[in-house]
């Protein structure tokens, strides 16, 4: 469903910093300047998404990169 390689290092990087907010790990992947920073469900922590979130969360990714 998404790139599996990619969905790896956003859920190891985001649990890597687990008391910080999404967006703070999420900003060293797309950088400072994606308009994806401003989705609001970086205002999470890891621990409170699903798998499924995660997947979004990575076929967003996915999208800004491209």
């Amino acid at each position: 469903e998404c790139d599996e390689s990619l969905f790896r290092k956003i859920v190891k990087g985001t649990f890597n910093q687990r008391r910080k907010k999404l967006r703070n790990s999420i900003q060293q992947i797309v950088g400072k300047d994606s308009p994806l920073l401003s989705d609001p469900i970086l205002d999470k922590r890891p621990e409170q998404l699903s798998i499924e979130d995660f997947i979004e969360l990575t076929r967003k990714i996915e999208k800004d990169l491209a």
